[in-house]
């Protein structure tokens, strides 16, 4: 079944929320949202259909767990935290695991909290060889240095080499910026101006010593900024200014940045950004808006907009339905909130990958084989075997290795 239609109680775009509506696909692409189905309905009735989530910022190679680190806000960049993790017991441990082993780890990861596209900051020649037979979209056209210092790991060929690159393709040039405290982490902006690397192409990735000027010449520059609080914090007790972020209009998007310093997953990100941004502010952080910069700001960011981010004619159909809580309950809330539990079906390109056992019609309907699994303790259908794999790494590190962004029950 490559034509159908699919009802739920609301149906968020991002930017609306329609009821009474159908989402229509057709060959793996939204053919539009009407108030009438095009083909067979699937019902969802009882959740809130979205687009799937964008992680604008994640090293797959770098999804293991536990987290590495003090995790006091002692350190004064990322580097005494990298030697730390190159060091230590849990990296060892994490080698004695293939590679591509790890990127389905963190392809399942994703998977489970309803993320169908991800910008895997790491060099091509790693990664290039290992995302082609992922489940989920993971961008391969980009180019990227590793931080604009005199310690950065040199990724890529250069900033300006790179930069230009992406600028003559239409791709975007990711690096992180300002991570961290010391002087010369500071100058980051000032340095990608000077080597004319500061434009619409450039995606920055944490910010968090950004002074006013150094956002203004962002906001100027039309450049992107990603938000990974849950690292920072963990890393630094400091973050980004994200309100003013977007106050100054910056696109502004979210970012996991691995569980080795960051939260479990993109939807317990969210809920640690909500928790940072009230203690930093004062304030909430609307779920609407925070929504937006797990959807269609990084797709925008990443340069995918016209693929994904957004429920529009013409997409790609990667969508999520969320079981919803009490009647009237804002469905942006609902998303944020939800746990492992209440993903009920996560779909990608038109072909559903994950959800409850209750839709396996709709996976047989679409020829989809599955397989039944236990996520935390509740009972879910898989196009996939994480399973085996979660076997596979314990047989590779010698004991029944436990990850809480993977609980599969095995």
């Amino acid at each position: 079944m490559s034509n159908y239609s699919v009802r739920a109680d609301c149906i968020v775009t991002p930017d609306k929320q329609l009821e009474s509506s159908y989402l229509n696909i057709g060959s793996g692409r939204i053919s539009g949202l009407s108030a009438k189905a095009s083909g067979p309905v699937v019902d969802l009735s009882g959740t809130v259909v979205a687009p799937a989530l964008v992680d604008a910022h994640d090293h797959l190679f770098g999804n293991y767990y536990p987290k590495i680190g003090r995790g006091d806000g002692s350190y004064i960049n990322w580097k005494p935290w990298d030697d730390d993790l190159k060091s230590g017991a849990v990296y060892k441990e994490r080698s004695k695991i293939p590679p591509i082993d790890i990127y389905w780890l963190a392809s399942y990861k994703h998977v489970l909290s309803g993320c169908l596209t991800v910008s895997d900051h790491m060099p091509h020649k790693v990664n290039d060889p290992l995302i082609k037979d992922m489940p989920i979209r993971i961008q391969k056209k980009y180019c990227l240095a590793h931080e604009a210092s005199s310690y950065d790991l040199r990724w890529g060929d250069g900033i300006v080499n790179e930069h230009t690159k992406a600028v003559k393709e239409k791709i975007p040039f990711i690096t992180h910026v300002e991570e961290g405290w010391d002087e010369e982490a500071k100058k980051g902006i000032d340095i990608l101006k000077v080597l004319g690397a500061l434009s619409k192409n450039t995606v920055l990735i944490h910010g968090i010593a950004l002074s006013d000027k150094d956002m203004d010449d962002i906001a100027k520059a039309g450049a992107s900024l990603v938000w990974c609080p849950g690292s920072n914090w963990f890393m630094f007790r400091k973050t980004g200014q994200v309100k003013k972020w977007l106050a100054k209009g910056i696109n502004s998007s979210l970012g996991t940045d691995s569980p080795a310093s960051g939260e479990l997953n993109m939807l317990y990100e969210a809920r640690w950004a909500r928790k940072i941004y009230k203690k930093l502010y004062g304030s909430e952080l609307p779920f609407k808006t925070l929504f937006k910069m797990m959807t269609i700001n990084p797709a925008k960011a990443l340069w995918l907009d016209k693929e994904t981010g957004s429920l529009e004619k013409g997409k790609s159909a990667d969508f999520i339905a969320v079981r919803a809580g009490k009647p009237h309950v804002d469905p942006y809330r609902t998303i944020i909130e939800s746990d492992f539990d209440a993903m009920a079906l996560v779909v990608f390109q038109g072909r559903p990958l994950y959800g409850d056992p209750a839709y396996a019609g709709f996976f047989k309907k679409c020829g989809v084989p599955f397989r039944k699994i236990s996520v935390a303790g509740t009972a879910k259908i898989i196009d996939g075997d994480p399973d085996l794999l979660m076997k596979r790494i314990s047989k590779n590190v010698g004991f029944r290795k436990v990850i809480p962004f993977l609980p599969i029950d095995v």
